[in-house]
């Protein structure tokens, strides 16, 4: 009897110690609290926000709430790094003590191309993007005659910029605008920003319309076989033809004027040399990709590429946007 006893008083020994050792484990954590916060110190909802321990890398992970707050209950003591995954936001050092609280507040700093307008924010699009559903699901629609059909309004995901090699003159003039806060940036009078942008694509047999919800809300790229003409009047966006090489539109762009900027938070100018090649790719019936070479030999030393990535949002359509042409940014405005 008493070897059979023993036995058990052994499990039930470890056990006790198991548990006790488990228990004390679990008393040693503390909790994390914090504010997620906008350039401008606006509190931001729905911000993800992770916790990670430097020494073992395990990960906690929470949301902000509608007032912007956020907290980790029960986080193992030790040296964590807290930040968000959505790219522009602090990165800061905490040491979580055992039953103590820490408060860590992470703000957005990275600038973005905005006027400061209610809604008109780098933070919040990303904060989008991030929460955004999943595209829908399906083929690749097509025309007619056989080709993909990049009818939708797309939301921009994803962009990967190349590093350009500037020119003298294009690289001084791009660190002024970046030093001078961006304040003569052609969006902040009004005036077409950038030449890449689009929001809803109308495709017909001989247009693909590209439609903007920004100044001068539309361009469109010609798919009737037509060519550059000779002598082009110089525009803000260019003309554009597009020829089919298997599912991929190609579109070259020529005939700028020198007013848009390539990248507004780098300050990117551009002569009317200016020559983009844009390649437009629908894989399925979510998902738009379009990869453009930039070349410019009046101010960048060789051609350099933006790749970006958009998503279908069903049941949607540009909106009407309008911008008074005297809009002026004010000179003490603070930079966004």
């Amino acid at each position: 009897m008493k070897l059979a006893i023993a036995p058990l008083i052994i499990f039930a020994m470890a056990l006790i110690a198991a548990r006790s050792s488990f228990a004390a484990a679990q008393e040693k954590t503390g909790t994390l609290v914090g504010q997620v916060l906008g350039l401008s110190g606006e509190q931001l909802p729905k911000a993800p926000i992770e916790a990670k321990n430097v020494d073992s890398g395990q990960v906690f992970k929470t949301s902000s709430s509608v007032n912007g707050s956020y907290f980790i209950e029960e986080v193992p003591e030790g040296k964590y790094e807290v930040s968000s995954p959505i790219a522009g936001f602090e990165r800061k050092q905490a040491d979580i003590r055992a039953w103590e609280t820490t408060r860590v507040d992470i703000q957005f700093t990275e600038i973005g191309n905005t006027l400061g307008t209610l809604g008109d924010n780098d933070v919040t699009v990303r904060l989008a993007n991030y929460n955004r559903p999943p595209p829908p699901a399906g083929p690749t629609p097509r025309t007619a005659e056989k080709k993909p059909d990049f009818s939708g309004y797309w939301q921009l995901v994803r962009t990967n910029m190349d590093k350009p090699e500037m020119l003298a003159w294009a690289e001084a003039l791009a660190k002024y605008r970046v030093d001078t806060n961006i304040a003569d940036s052609p969006s902040g009078h009004c005036l077409p920003n950038g030449v890449s942008r689009l929001d809803q694509l109308v495709q017909t047999e001989k247009y693909l319309v590209v439609l903007m919800e920004a100044p001068q809300s539309h361009r469109l790229i010609f798919l009737d076989g037509r060519d550059h003409p000779k002598d082009p009047d110089p525009t803000w966006f260019g003309h554009s033809i597009g020829k089919w090489d298997g599912d991929t539109l190609v579109v070259d762009r020529v005939g700028f004027n020198e007013g848009s900027w390539l990248n507004t938070p780098q300050g990117l100018p551009h002569t009317d040399l200016l020559h983009v090649v844009e390649q437009y790719r629908r894989s399925d019936l979510g998902h738009l990709e379009v990869e453009a070479t930039i070349e410019d030999h009046g101010a960048y030393v060789k051609p350099w590429k933006i790749k970006t990535s958009y998503v279908l949002q069903l049941n949607q359509e540009a909106s009407e946007y309008v911008c008074n042409e005297n809009n002026q940014r004010l000179p003490d405005a603070p930079r966004q």
